[in-house]
């Protein structure tokens, strides 16, 4: 009987092949039983064919009903109609079982036909075969020739086959079967058995010979079908793919074969396109539709009632679960190296004692007559059970190794090669669980940045709350224990969540797979060790255990210091965004150094907290530096002076590498514990943000109720208004931090952790509120009381009354945006209903009172997502009068409108805005204030035309607004309501109100509205001759395409970096570097040596750095201490130089960090307002967020790991020439192979990196955009169409991302199998040239080191450049377009200029706004004497608003020059000359702080002065005080702080009545200590202007230029504020750029420009005078040219 009988069925490897592949037919078929909703596999899909069919049908009939509106409304512009796009088979598209879980698919059965065949005659000849051998055993069986248990193996095969033989007959697929590919792939493993085993024996007989042939025969058909199946596509496709409308190609992974994905050929054409040039954006291919924004985000959503983690979990479990799996299966993989390294090196080995013979007849046999099925296989001592408990792996198959050499080579080349091919496994794994782990990554960065954004469109908009200081708690440097930033998420937080906390976690779910690997390998090292050294190898672990609750504690601080760090980020930002915001006000003041250094001491005190955590990361490091060394020194210790065991090559160097792997596995430890700690941080924060109170539903376009279908023949309310209703202001609902709740028992942070990933559905638990602790002391909320407004329907609403009496909280309330606490709120806004009577839908349109527009054409903003029909819109253009402006604007209505507006002056923005409301088909408009912005006759034009014509027609239109005798005139006005202190003092009809005196037109219009240009600023792109040429203009690009640097980063990125890091950090760090590989080296040939001295008679093999024996130490044999103490010494400076390199590495960092922030942060600074003009606000914080965090955490990591793995490299290659010369032609070439594959990859992956900076720009200008711009947004019920604008700039981020990492992939898998390849070849020439087993050791492991040093070096080269492109675009704003000095040492002005006898004078003045562009002003020469008040006036485009800011030097004169007090301006520093003049700008600017900082930022001056001023511009700063203004709120934020008015008669009274700070409702006081918030939300319009003018009158400066700035306050408070500016500025020269003509009248002289040059100049009486005088028309056209008129006689006659 052969041997094989001697061997249990079940040890057979023909036994496993078919065991295995029984099991995969079983859980074919299983999982085909258990399916459902068509479904496979463990997991359900989450993102299904369904749901992918559902989002292209969506995205299908939005473009269906875009033509349909289009077609409806005539539309005439070329090329506007939209076709929806080819609909293709929904089943063919990607989804979670692609690529790897079975989706075969039914087709006609022509296209299947011949590989069908191929797969069925294959089984079937297969199949006969194994039922012939199960015939032949069954019956030696039934004769008692074998044993019956053999009869389990060909049964098997037999059940297998046969499926293999059925399956591409029932179930034929056009898709890859991958059950019939794995039994094909083991049924060729099974034939490799009998290849080597009859290379190692002889044959037995014809029947073995023929039984070879058969396995010959069955490899090549096996070989054959795999092949097939892997040509075959992984999901039908019913064309190549081709570009789309937008230019861009498909997702190629779509169209990918098996064989394609296994290998990733499927990205060459994208690494093709790396070498040969920049990649660019277009040629940036499409995401899968399962990876898709939107698709995900619609899903993510649904998911409800867990937390943040576990939705995360939950929408990922498939891949998460592919990951895990596969790095467990990896991780094992990896241990294979050093076992099969053990075993090579021990047949390596000359002295071997062991006498097991290698071979025998017994043990290796081919094919027996008695088992014709077992295959060829290893002998039978391998599968053999110990005798005893502890013996190992090794143990067994060291009974295997002979003395006959030849016999130890031929094993040892058998492990090489089976090394060979378990490393070729380890590759494939490592690709698809990585790649798993990425897309989990993509997908879900893509549902937290669009749930953000979601819930920015739902979230209640307090960004006006504040929050007032709690005694005591006031922190300048922050405590790390203390409760951080719990103020509701403002634009610089939302951009921080976006950019930096989403990308962590999304990162983190990258990684995790770190979290599997760490205890597999280190569970697996600890086995191995014990394989070769017994229980020596568990002593050393005893540190691991010891060091845990140090561990504990420092990650519990780090996890504080982490929450504070990033706290102090949210403040710099939010100072960084502020400063952006209000740059021009800031360089109006002369505030830029005083600007930077309140913004450096924010990023100041975010830096010492990242000191602190670098701190604690360095004790976390040397701590785990330290540990894998004591384990590996303490076993080594143990081992030879306790167990007295001798450390030969064979088991020192496996043991080596083992170690490392441990290293490796341990060293991960204290990463993966700072990952999980700066994860959870950022998931609080962003969970946190989701939990904010929402708007309800009814609000929002986005909720589910109004998502649904609406039955329009339901009854329908159609009231607007309220009924018995009080309304506040939402405030921020701070929940108690971690501390509270530990002490209320939530218990330990660590249980908070718990609680977050525990898989436990979250039972509701009712928020309990603690008095005092709860929540941080809010300033009490401006209120609407008890207000019943039902205003009329299809006709115009009039809302009137002081300056904050509530009248833009009135339309924010029925818009919902405040909270309702008592009574009901009616709004009509369902899109899917037509107003019989008007034709218009029943929804919304809403005009706020500062106009927020989109960064887009003026076209597009009017339009607003609406049908383009050019009849109605050239009607919205002439009834709100912006025909003039688009005549003189470059491009017309296509004329680019920047960001916030830039490019249009106040007025066209207001009148831009009003088109948009006006243009939208809805029967509600509401209108806030829009004539305030515009001067009479716009007014008038707009009264008469728009409000009064057809385009409001049977339209329901509330409008707020002070010029109440121009709409009262009109005769439109069929409801009247006024407001007084938040409350409805009286409405009615107009003449209702008048007959009780509540509306007084005599006292509402003391004050005429503007000059009688038809326009109100000048365009600044208007030439200076004025003319209209008649030519079509093409309208330049305002905003250009952000830059991208193309090819590899320069060497003066480089350079920067270094220079900023300091070179003498960095060369430190690169000699510890030198010495720490260099001690490296030294300890593999010192263990060369130690384990080749144990005895003197042992051949000795040449080739060794040291004698024998070294440094005349006695045998190793005889006393083992000296090289015990030797190893040691080397490990302990290995590790000393690993612990300090950290001290530079981390100094260079944080120095590097602070002066490249700030050398950008000047130079941005100092740029010219002109800049931040043409520079979105989101690319200028994606620098100071993103590009700052990258290099603040990021970069310094990788600079050090090339440069680590270069070092290894070299001195690899080195090791290995030196040990085996002839492996110098082979790394040549496999260098040369390397950088062949590292050449497209390179260069591609640089240019993805870039393209993910560039394209985030867009994505963090939305979000900006959307914050200030939410209440216009909603009100408009245009949430989707954000949304979905969204989802597209997300997926172009998000694709440069993931095809990034694809690119990454297919680097891997190449440079893994290479490396592979590479070590084979090493090992093999070890064998061959018999070096020896001490020097093969150290060859083999240099080998494996230069393996992992290519692939890290080049992985890390690509991470440095990819990190390098933020100190690139971080460079980019180093060198900036600065403006001229601030100061001028050797030409600085007196103290006391201007004086008060100095004047000023323009000489022949020439302004360009840049050189490409025409005069704006020309040929001015005006003499303004000292003292003088001169109003300037003209018509649009005249440069009324340029003439005056010339004094700033904004723009440096191109002619002539500006005089002020005998000085030329052009010839002092900018911070001399502006700090010495005052501005008063039309759009007021407010900083989050108190009223004390904005009015006197820096401190100087006293409060009394800051209390004076504000009684001058009639703020109310007491209970007893006399001053009337105050604040209701702004039309998009939600005020917290407000300030009485008067509440007893009209506004000249001056009476206010005692009212108590605590009492509900709007009557408050300002003091200095009031809170102001972000911008000044929670103040009104018309006080913020106020306060800005309190804040000009502290400054006192010579000179004062007021820019419109009492616009928004009524017409009683201008009237008192101009008196008190008049008696204010007595002594100084004042130039009010004229918002109404009554301000202006009494001054001294009158400055009328026209198409920029000066057209009259004199006193106001003397241009009365002139019949045909541009100022006489002005005033006739006003309709108060009598009193006008009065008043300039007044003036002449005085003085």
């Amino acid at each position: 009987m052969s041997g094989t009988d001697h061997l249990p069925i079940y040890r057979s490897p023909d036994f496993v092949v078919s065991l295995v592949s029984a099991a995969v037919v079983a859980y074919v078929g299983l999982s085909r039983a258990f399916a459902r909703d068509g479904q496979r596999g463990l997991f359900s899909q989450f993102i299904t064919t369904e749901d992918i069919a559902t989002t292209k049908a969506e995205e299908a009939n939005e473009l269906n009903a875009l033509n349909a509106i289009a077609q409806q409304a005539k539309l005439t512009s070329p090329g506007a109609t939209l076709s929806p796009p080819a609909q293709s088979a929904v089943d063919d598209e990607a989804n979670e079982s692609t690529p790897l879980v079975p989706k075969a698919q039914p087709a006609p059965r022509s296209q299947l036909e011949w590989k069908s065949i191929i797969f069925a005659l294959v089984g079937v000849l297969e199949t006969i075969a194994r039922l012939v051998v199960l015939v032949n055993v069954a019956w030696k069986a039934g004769k008692n020739q074998t044993d019956p248990v053999n009869v389990v193996a060909p049964a098997l095969d037999v059940f297998f086959w046969t499926f293999a033989t059925l399956r591409p007959l029932l179930r034929p697929s056009l898709t890859p079967p991958y059950s019939l590919f794995i039994i094909y792939l083991l049924s060729i493993v099974s034939s490799l058995f009998v290849f080597y085993g009859v290379s190692a024996t002889s044959s037995d007989g014809q029947l073995g010979e023929i039984v070879f042939v058969l396995h010959v025969f069955n490899a090549l058909g096996c070989a054959l079908c795999a092949g097939l199946v892997l040509s075959m596509p992984l999901q039908i496709n019913d064309s190549k793919p081709e570009k789309d409308a937008d230019g861009l190609l498909p997702a190629y992974d779509d169209y990918a074969s098996f064989g394609s994905w296994l290998t990733f050929t499927w990205v060459d054409p994208m690494i093709a396109l790396g070498k040969i040039g920049p990649l660019q954006e277009t040629d940036l291919w499409q995401l899968s539709y399962s990876l898709r924004s939107r698709v995900l985000q619609k899903k993510f959503t649904a998911i409800r009632g867990y937390s943040l983690v576990k939705r995360i979990a939950i929408a990922n479990a498939r891949d998460l679960l592919m990951d895990a799996v596969l790095t467990a299966v990896s991780a094992t993989l990896s241990l294979s190296a050093p076992f099969f390294f053990n075993l090579i090196l021990k047949n390596m080995d000359p002295v071997a004692t062991e006498t097991t013979p290698l071979y025998s007849n017994s043990s290796i046999a081919v094919a027996s007559t008695t088992a014709p099925n077992t295959i060829i296989f290893l002998p039978a001592e391998f599968f053999a059970i110990p005798a005893t408990y502890h013996a190992s792996v090794v143990d067994r198959l060291s009974a295997l190794a002979g003395p006959d050499p030849t016999d130890r080579r031929r094993l040892a080349y058998f492990f090489t090669i089976a090394s060979f091919l378990f490393q070729l496994l380890k590759s494939q794994t490592d690709l698809q669980h990585l790649y798993a782990g990425r897309r989990a990554c993509v997908r879900a960065k893509a549902e937290l940045v669009s749930s953000v954004y979601e819930k920015a469109l739902k979230r209640k908009d307090i960004s006006g709350t504040v929050t007032a200081d709690k005694k005591g708690s006031k922190d300048p440097k922050g405590s790390p224990s203390g409760e951080g930033d719990k103020s509701s998420a403002d634009v610089g937080k939302i951009v921080s969540l976006i950019s930096t906390d989403a990308n962590k976690v999304a990162e983190a779910i990258a990684i995790l797979t770190r979290f599997y690997d760490a205890p597999i390998s280190i569970a697996g090292s600890a086995y191995l060790l014990y394989s070769f050294m017994g229980l020596s190898a568990f002593v050393g672990y005893a540190v691991f255990f010891a060091a845990l609750p140090i561990n504990h504690f420092l990650l519990k601080t780090m996890f504080k210091m982490q929450k504070t760090m990033l706290d102090f980020r949210d403040k710099r930002m939010r100072a960084m965004n502020e400063a952006i915001q209000g740059i021009k006000f800031i360089k109006y003041f002369a505030f830029e150094t005083k600007w930077i250094n309140r913004i450096m001491e924010a990023r100041k005190r975010e830096m010492n907290w990242l000191v602190k955590m670098r701190t604690m990361n360095f004790f976390l490091m040397f701590m785990w530096d330290a540990i894998p060394l004591s384990v590996s020194v303490i076993s080594f210790s143990f081992y030879v002076l306790v167990a007295k065991g001798e450390l030969s090559v064979a088991m020192a160097f496996p043991a080596l590498t083992t170690f490392s792997i441990l290293s490796q596995s341990l060293s991960m430890l204290p990463w993966m514990a700072n990952l999980i700690v700066m994860t959870y941080a950022s998931i609080v924060r962003i969970d946190e943000y989701l939990q904010e109170d929402e708007v309800p539903e009814w609000v929002s376009s986005l909720a589910p109720l109004r998502e649904t279908a609406v039955d329009p023949n339901m009854p329908f309310d159609m009231r607007v208004g309220c009924e018995n209703a009080t309304f506040s202001w939402a405030s921020a609902k701070i929940k108690p931090d971690a501390d509270k709740k530990k002490k209320q028992g939530s218990g330990s942070r660590w249980g908070s952790i718990k609680g977050a990933f525990s898989l436990k559905r979250r039972a509701p638990v009712p928020e309990v509120v603690v008095e005092g602790e709860g929540e941080d002391e809010q300033e009490p909320p401006f209120e609407l009381k008890d207000v019943t407004v039902n205003f009329v329907r299809g006709t115009l609403n009039l809302v009137y009354g002081a300056t904050a009496s509530g009248k833009s909280s009135l339309l924010a309330a029925v818009l919902g945006e405040m909270d309702c606490l008592a009574g009901h709120v009616y709004l009509p806004k369902d899109p899917m209903r037509l107003d019989p009577e008007s034709g218009m839908r029943e929804t919304v349109s809403y005009c706020a009172q500062h106009p927020w527009l989109e960064h887009a054409s003026i076209r597009d903003n009017i339009l607003f997502g609406s049908a383009f029909n050019q009849e109605r819109y050239n009607a919205v253009l002439e009834g709100c009068a912006l025909k003039p402006d688009l005549q003189v604007l470059d491009g017309g209505d296509e004329t680019e409108i920047g960001e916030k507006g830039v490019s249009l002056s106040g007025g066209q923005k207001a009148r831009v805005a009003l088109a948009r409301a006006i243009y939208a088909p809805t029967k509600t408009v509401i209108l806030d204030d829009v004539l305030s912005a515009v001067d009479s006759h716009t007014a008038e034009t707009i009264v008469n035309t728009c409000l009064a014509g057809n385009l409001l027609k049977n339209r329901t239109v509330v409008l707020v607004t002070h010029h109440v005798d121009l709409i009262v005139s009109s005769g439109i006005c069929g409801w009247a309501v006024k407001l007084s202190n938040g409350e409805v003092e009286a409405q009615g009809t107009v003449d209702e109100l008048q007959a009780t005196g509540h509306l007084d037109l005599h006292k509402l219009s003391k004050t005429a509205p503007d000059s009688a240009a038809p326009g109100e600023t000048a365009a600044a792109e208007k030439g200076a001759d004025g003319e209209d040429k008649g030519e079509p203009k093409v309208a330049r690009k305002l905003v250009s395409d952000e830059e991208r640097a193309v090819g590899a980063v320069k060497w003066k990125v480089y350079l920067a970096y270094c220079s900023a890091a300091s070179y003498w950090y960095i060369g430190a760090v690169m000699l510890c570097l030198v010495l720490q590989r260099t001690s490296d080296l030294s300890q593999n040939f010192w263990i060369k040596q130690w384990s080749e001295n144990y005895n003197q008679d042992r051949p000795q093999k040449p080739g060794g750095f040291f004698g024998h024996p070294p440094f005349g130490f006695p045998p190793a044999s005889d006393n083992v201490l000296p090289y015990l103490g030797v190893y040691i010494l080397l490990q302990t400076i290995s590790a000393t130089i690993s612990i300090l390199s950290e001290i530079p590495s981390i100094l260079s960092n944080l120095r590097a960090a602070r002066i490249l922030y700030k050398r950008m942060l000047v130079s941005v600074m100092r740029s010219p307002s002109r800049w931040f003009d043409k520079t979105p606000s989101g690319r200028i914080l994606n620098r100071f967020s993103k590009d700052i965090d990258t290099i603040d955490m990021g970069l310094q990591h990788s600079l050090r790991i090339v440069a680590d793995q270069v070092l290894a490299l070299v001195i690899a290659v080195a090791t290995m020439v030196y040990g085996i010369p002839s492996f110098l032609f082979p790394a040549l070439l496999t260098a040369y192979i390397h950088l062949r594959l590292a050449q497209g990859y390179i260069g591609v992956s640089r240019d993805l990196r870039r393209m993910e900076s560039t394209t985030r720009s867009p994505l963090i200008s939305s979000f900006g955009d959307l914050i200030v711009g939410i209440t216009t947004v909603r009100a408009f019920g245009a949430e989707r169409r954000f949304m979905n604008n969204l989802f597209k700039r997300l997926d172009r981020t998000q694709a440069a991302s993931y095809y990034y990492w694809m690119c990454n992939r297919w680097l891997l898998f190449r440079f893994d199998s290479m490396g592979a390849l590479t070590i084979l070849t090493v090992t093999l020439l070890c064998i061959y040239t018999g070096i020896g087993a001490g020097l093969s050791g150290i060859v083999i492991s240099q080998a494996q080191m230069y393996v992992m040093s290519l692939y890290w070096g080049l992985r890390f080269y690509t991470e440095l450049e990819q990190t390098l492109t933020s100190v690139e675009r971080v460079h980019e704003y180093l060198d900036l377009p600065a403006e001229p000095p601030l100061v001028i040492e050797d030409n600085r002005p007196p103290a006391y200029w201007p004086s008060a006898k100095g004047g000023i004078v323009f000489e022949n003045l020439g302004i360009k706004y840049s050189p490409e562009l025409d005069f704006v002003l020309r040929g001015i020469n005006v003499e303004i004497k000292p003292s003088e008040k001169i109003g300037l006036v003209g018509r649009t485009g005249s440069g009324k608003s340029t003439l005056g800011l010339s004094l700033f030097r904004f723009v440096d004169p191109e002619e002539g020059r500006i005089i002020i007090d005998g000085i030329d301006i052009t010839t002092i520093g900018l911070e001399d000359l502006r700090s010495r003049l005052t501005i008063i700008p039309q759009d007021p600017v407010l900083f989050s702080g108190t009223i004390r900082e904005n009015l006197d930022p820096f401190g100087e001056h006293t409060d009394a002065e800051c209390l004076e001023v504000m009684q001058r511009v009639q703020l109310r700063t007491s209970h007893s005080s006399q001053s009337t203004a105050v604040a209701s709120a702004s039309t998009s934020r939600a005020p917290s702080v407000v300030v009485a008015l008067d509440a007893e008669g009209p506004l000249e009274s001056g009476q206010i009545t005692p009212t108590s700070t605590t009492e509900r409702g709007s009557k408050a006081v300002i003091t200095l200590d009031s809170k102001v918030s972000e911008g000044g939300n929670n103040f009104s319009s018309g006080q913020r202007q106020l306060i800005a003018m309190a804040r000009a009158l502290l400054r006192r400066g010579g000179v004062v230029v007021m820019d419109e700035s009492t616009a928004s306050v009524d017409f009683a408070t201008d009237k008192k504020i101009q008196e008190a500016i008049r008696e204010e500025f007595k002594d100084n020269i004042l130039i009010t750029i004229a918002h109404r003509l009554r301000t202006v009248i009494s001054y001294d002289k009158i400055l009328v420009l026209d198409a920029g040059r000066v057209a009259e100049f004199d006193t106001p009486a003397n241009l009365l005078a002139k019949e045909d005088g541009l100022f006489k028309s002005m005033c006739l056209k006003s309709g108060d040219y009598d009193e006008l008129k009065l008043a300039a006689e007044l003036k002449a006659s005085s003085s």
